[in-house]
């Protein structure tokens, strides 16, 4: 019985000690589920980039065209339709690199992380990529980004390719 119960711990402590991390870059076509408090669903999708340390270019295709580029501290959002760019400088919202990092294993490769009083919920493939991740965010809304063909990649991208473009035409507006 001492035996098994060593096991068992020694197999937890190992499990528990699996690390997550983001390589220097990857790209990926993502899909994102919003499900309101309602149970209203929309979802997007797209091509996500990461470059280290906290660059991320969100393209969405579908239902709308839209970007979303992110240092973890200023986001840009394009709206193609609506021909407006949004800029905001961010203290709270989704920052992968910090989430990865503070992400602890629960087993059969999926991870539980807390940051900025959030719950994120992270499942990976073969060698720790990420394959989802889960939260709920400020307006209750339930949120699961689906990452497929995920390529991690060994250099980083081109930094230009993570920029959000826009005509200058475009309505900008600062908040």
């Amino acid at each position: 019985m001492k035996k098994i119960l060593l096991t068992l711990l020694g197999f937890m402590t190992i499990s528990n000690a699996i690390a997550l991390e983001l390589p220097i870059s990857f790209t990926s076509k993502f899909s994102q589920t919003i499900t309101t408090p309602s149970k209203k669903t929309i979802i997007y999708n797209g091509d996500v980039s990461y470059n280290s340390p906290s660059l991320l270019k969100w393209s969405y295709s579908s239902p709308t065209k839209k970007e979303v580029c992110t240092d973890s501290k200023l986001v840009l959002v394009v709206d193609h339709h609506l021909e407006q760019v949004s800029m905001f400088k961010i203290t709270k919202g989704f920052n992968l690199p910090a989430v990865i990092k503070s992400a602890k294993s629960v087993g059969n490769g999926e991870f539980v992380a807390q940051h900025d009083n959030k719950k994120f919920y992270i499942r990976t493939i073969s060698n720790n990529q990420l394959s989802q991740i889960s939260y709920i965010d400020e307006l209750d809304n339930k949120v699961v980004v689906n990452f497929n063909n995920i390529k991690y990649l060994k250099t980083p991208i081109n930094s230009s390719k993570l920029k959000c473009n826009y005509p200058s035409t475009y309505d900008i507006i600062e908040g």
